[in-house]
């Protein structure tokens, strides 16, 4: 153990507190790559939380490289198939967004007149924002994951097993997603179930981990 290693063991910032917690993990996993990720939603210009967002994120990183072998990545994921639930007052043209509301913000046209689409445009935008900044990120698109079929495996699993899942949400009484709360009895049931379900050699677009699985599909 160097001298970084011994100092972070002991040590109260949060940075390394959360970097071993997750290295921890990891072995326990036995696995090889860890992968952080950063969420957006891509229905207004990128701002400080966006930065801070990634910075934060980007602190764990430093940190986990610098006391442990893992290879880490960052993913900055965009939710670009959510629907657009209002109009941004800092945009132009916006009879354009008034005119999609709630359609998915990659099928709706770039109001700037730039892009293929919103969602594109801001994708592009985020993506200009942090390479300001020199951030190291993987950029991931919702929609093109969806498309190239990225996540049918998990869509048909999910659908296979709708009425097992359904039993356990009954169980609890859960009547909205957004009811379940992270480390509960209902998602602990989730977990325990889809933990033989999805194991941890499963690795997807986010981390493949059973308990940020669910709580990523489930409630984010």
């Amino acid at each position: 153990m160097n001298e970084l290693e011994s100092i972070s063991q002991s040590s109260k910032s949060w940075p390394f507190v959360e970097a071993l917690r997750i290295i921890n993990n990891a072995k326990k996993a036995s696995k090889k790559v860890i992968n952080l990720q950063t969420g957006y939603g891509p229905s207004g210009l990128p701002h400080i939380g966006t930065f801070g967002e990634v910075a934060r994120t980007t602190m764990i990183l430093n940190a986990i490289e610098s006391i442990s072998d893992f290879e880490v990545n960052l993913i900055a994921f965009s939710d670009d198939m959510d629907g657009l639930r209002k109009v941004p007052d800092n945009v132009p043209n916006q009879d354009v967004l008034t005119n999609n509301l709630n359609k998915p913000l990659t099928s709706i046209p770039d109001p700037f007149g730039t892009h293929e689409s919103f969602g594109s445009h801001n994708n592009n935008m985020l993506k200009e924002f942090l390479d300001q900044f020199n951030f190291r990120y993987n950029f991931k698109s919702a929609t093109e994951l969806y498309k190239s079929g990225f996540f049918d495996e998990q869509i048909i699993n999910v659908l296979d097993n709708y009425d097992k899942v359904k039993e356990i949400l009954k169980r609890h009484d859960i009547k909205d997603l957004d009811e379940i709360e992270y480390g509960g009895e209902c998602f602990d049931d989730l977990m325990d179930w889809f933990a033989d379900e999805m194991p941890y050699g499963v690795m997807k677009a986010r981390t493949g981990m059973p308990d940020e699985w669910i709580f990523e599909k489930f409630h984010g």
